[in-house]
């Protein structure tokens, strides 16, 4: 015989299981802590690197996971009762981010602040000085963050907050991983001065560092689909280069050199404005040589 209050309670019971599978955690369904070991460079290392001093551990702060880094994770990992492997996993962030001397707010200055302070602004695009201090200008961007992310905007940089800004940066690499990856497809780096180093802050020099893979990927397959000869002239730099949420700091552009088939093949795409161009793969183009002898290209 039909049950219809059966009916009624397995649909509510049905609701009820799927709004609980909708509500939990949803943004980290999405993206995990990153796996970084020995040889791994950039912020994300920083903020690594800021957490252990802040815990009392002696570390350089200087951005390269190198020798003496992976021997005072391994301490921290016997501390913790960890595997101690020197490699900084899910289970080793978590740790981390859940130590008190870990969590940030107004007030706070230290170099996990500068940590904080770069990630924002190197890999989120935020307009922000690094100082090492968290003042006003730092708690706003901190709020902007956490609601870019649906969670709790209060300025206080904890577990959650650290967990968003750690993890939304495993998309992006290394210098020397950016830069074997153009040379083996054959395209070249150059800059003003001829000097192609790991340091996005020395003028007059290219830097790949913490470059998106998906630009490296986009500028091979722009190369590849155009049969054009590609030259990088700037990448990720952070002493030249306007900020923004989709900038060369943040990893999502590259400047080339023109040359007759880049330019043949730039300006028969859409024009969208100014001196600005796009093709169907969603890549634009700015002709800057009004400015700079190069395209600067912004790839999705």
């Amino acid at each position: 015989m039909f049950n219809r209050q059966r009916v009624r309670q397995w649909l509510m019971l049905i609701g009820i299981l799927m709004l609980m599978l909708t509500v939990v955690s949803p943004t980290r369904a999405a993206v995990n802590w990153p796996t970084v070991s020995e040889g791994a460079s950039g912020d994300v290392v920083v903020a690594l690197q800021g957490m252990l001093r802040q815990a009392g551990y002696t570390i350089s702060f200087n951005g390269l996971f190198d020798a003496t880094t992976r021997g005072e994770v391994i301490r921290f990992q016997q501390a913790q009762g960890l595997p101690a492997t020197g490699i900084v996993d899910a289970t080793t962030w978590e740790r981390l981010t859940t130590q008190p001397t870990s969590t940030l707010s107004s007030g706070s200055n230290n170099d996990l602040v500068d940590g904080l302070q770069r990630l924002l602004r190197n890999n989120y695009g935020y307009d922000l000085g690094i100082d090492g201090g968290f003042g006003e200008q730092t708690a706003g961007k901190v709020i902007s963050f956490q609601k870019s992310v649906n969670i709790g905007a209060d300025g206080v940089v904890g577990p959650t907050t650290w967990f968003h800004l750690i993890s939304g940066d495993t998309a992006r690499i290394s210098h020397a991983n950016a830069l074997q990856q153009l040379q083996n497809a054959g395209i070249g780096v150059t800059s003003s001065q001829g000097v192609v180093i790991s340091d996005r802050t020395v003028p007059g020099t290219t830097s790949l560092e913490q470059v998106r893979q998906s630009t490296i990927s986009g500028l091979i397959e722009f190369q590849q689909r155009t049969g054009c000869p590609i030259l990088v002239t700037g990448a990720t730099e952070t002493f030249i280069h306007v900020g923004g949420a989709q900038s060369h700091h943040t990893g999502y552009k590259i400047d080339i050199d023109p040359n007759g088939c880049v330019d043949s093949y730039i300006t028969s795409q859409t024009p969208i404005g100014g001196n600005l161009y796009q093709d169907a793969q969603g890549y634009v183009y700015f002709d800057e040589r009004s400015s700079a002898n190069h395209w600067d290209i912004r790839f999705p």
